[in-house]
């Protein structure tokens, strides 16, 4: 499936790459997560709903490819549910999209606009734990 973005909905600030530790090749503009082992770093999928996370995967590589991902600025990522502008995002699951940010998530980000499920939205990154 090929996703449809806008390239004016984009805007880096801030960007990384490392190997990717697992198949990533259906996460992009998912978010992801990183782990370290031995000193190397490695993007993986996301640990679960909520959780905290590394930065939002802009390419689809296969195990040991280069992952890069965007961590500031404002990027599209694919929604899992409905979602209105200004939301707090935060991640869905292990997918890696993207629902409205509950009391001790990490928020992604705030959303910039509408999005239903499936759909590519832009979002600016901010990076926090949401309080109760």
């Amino acid at each position: 499936m090929t996703i449809r973005r806008d390239r004016a909905k984009r805007c880096v600030i801030h960007d990384d790459s490392c190997p990717a530790g697992v198949d990533l090749s259906a996460f992009q503009w998912c978010v992801i997560d990183t782990t370290t082992s031995g000193g190397i770093e490695s993007a993986i999928a996301p640990t679960g709903q909520g959780a905290n996370f590394r930065g939002v995967l802009v390419n689809a590589p296969a195990l040991g490819e280069q992952a890069h991902f965007t961590t500031l600025g404002d990027e599209e990522i694919k929604c899992a549910s409905a979602i209105s502008a200004g939301d707090e995002v935060t991640v869905a699951g292990v997918a890696g999209t993207i629902e409205t940010a509950a009391a001790g998530d990490y928020v992604v980000g705030e959303a910039r606009e509408d999005g239903t499920t499936g759909q590519c939205i832009s979002v600016h990154l901010r990076k926090y734990q949401k309080n109760a």
